[in-house]
Formats: structure tokens, sequence, C-alpha cells
């Protein structure tokens, strides 16, 4: 079951990076990346989903706050905002 998660995490990286992820915070990424299981969205690169899940960004806050500075979460923040606009979602 390790193994499985570990290259699940694995592969949600990949399609993430594809993004840019220049701009987010290393202390940040796993938490855009651990709560796509839990948001009912398709995957990691259902933006659209992701960014209209208040579950989802809430916990990604949370996570986020708790892994990183205060100006890395801030960063973080940014990344997104940034990210969920260009799917015409304002966050």
């Amino acid at each position: 079951m390790q193994f499985k998660a570990t290259l699940l995490a694995a592969l949600a990286a990949v399609v993430v990076s594809a993004q840019d992820t220049s701009e987010l915070p290393a202390c940040a990424q796993p938490c855009f990346l651990d709560n796509v299981a839990d948001s009912g969205c398709s995957g990691v690169t259902d933006f659209k989903c992701l960014c209209s899940s208040k579950a989802y960004i809430d916990a990604v806050t949370s996570c986020t706050l708790g892994a990183c500075p205060l100006d890395q979460a801030i960063v973080a923040r940014q990344w997104a905002v940034d990210t969920c606009k260009s799917v015409g979602i304002d966050i």
C-alpha cells in the first residue's frame, strides 16, 4: 500500500510539475497534491473542480500554513490564485 501511495504521489507531482510550479514553494507542494483524493475532483489537473472546491481550498490552506513559513505560505496562496484565475475561477 505504501508503494502505491508513493507512486501515486510521484505521478501527481509529475502532472503538477507540467504546470509552472517554479513559484510554488516546496513546502506547499505536498499540501496541493495530498488533498486531491478527498476533493471529489477527477484528479490533479482538474483545476476548475479543485478551484471550486471549498473543502479542497480549506484543506490546502490549513496544510500550507502548518507546513510553510508565513512568507512561503503567502507565495503559495498567490500561486493558487493565479492558477485558478487561469481557468476562470477567482478564489
